[in-house]
């Protein structure tokens, strides 16, 4: 395991509890950026990491599995904040169910808000679903969409017919494919980005001075395809994260 670096400084851990792997960010201070990010795909690893710090507080959101359990083991190590829809957060939630809305959507909303205060930010996650959301220049958080990520459209066409294989990501200059490994990849790859790139046009028409934040795993396999200026913020969720724990710090 990685040796953790943080010095005395008081620490905040946030954890982003996905459905494939565990994120850690360690957060010091006012930093916008976290000190240090380790990946994880077991909880003991978690654990073992979490307990070699010194910590101030720890922040969580999920979207995968996290039993009660857990939450005793992080919360033996310093006072422990889980976000949900009852959470106080540094910007309007216009959501109209806010209680279904996915705390890492929120999170990574906040963190691109933080970033970026003026202005209309779409927050792109290209992960296991790909989520495109939008936050006003008021902060205001208006929603967005869901859709199925690159490896679950993937899977998709291979489980549920007969004789389509499984590919995986492959991009192609040439669009029209010439052969079935070949039409499947680029209807995944190239739908993908002519979805994407449609939303990013859409807000555009009815909002002005928009930015776009990519995060997730598949960002790598998209930007450069999409059309425009892109940011590409790797560890947004984690930044948010530690600006609602700092948010609720101020209110105590």
């Amino acid at each position: 395991m990685e040796a953790v670096h943080t010095d005395l400084l008081p620490t905040v851990a946030a954890l982003d509890v996905g459905n494939t792997r565990i994120k850690i960010g360690f957060f010091q201070e006012r930093s916008t950026e976290p000190k240090e990010v380790f990946r994880f795909s077991d909880w003991t690893s978690v654990m073992e990491m979490l307990s070699e710090v010194q910590l101030e507080g720890i922040i969580l959101c999920h979207s995968g599995a996290f039993t009660s359990e857990m939450e005793t083991q992080l919360s033996q190590l310093a006072p422990l904040m889980i976000l949900d829809a009852k959470t106080p957060v540094p910007i309007q939630n216009m959501y109209d169910t806010p209680h279904t809305l996915g705390k890492d959507r929120l999170a990574a909303a906040i963190g691109a808000h933080c970033l970026y205060p003026s202005g209309t930010k779409i927050i792109i996650d290209a992960g296991t679903c790909i989520t495109m959301d939008v936050v006003d220049q008021e902060g205001r958080f208006l929603g967005g969409n869901i859709s199925p990520g690159i490896q679950m459209k993937f899977k998709a066409m291979h489980t549920f017919t007969a004789a389509l294989p499984q590919r995986d990501y492959q991009f192609h200059a040439q669009f029209i494919g010439t052969n079935t490994s070949m039409a499947i990849e680029n209807g995944v790859v190239y739908g993908t980005i002519s979805e994407i790139q449609s939303f990013i046009e859409r807000v555009q028409q009815n909002f002005h001075d928009v930015k776009v934040i990519f995060t997730g795993g598949d960002t790598i396999n998209l930007v450069e395809y999409i059309k425009g200026t892109i940011f590409v913020h790797p560890n947004l969720v984690l930044i948010g994260l530690n600006e609602i724990y700092l948010f609720n710090a101020k209110i105590r």
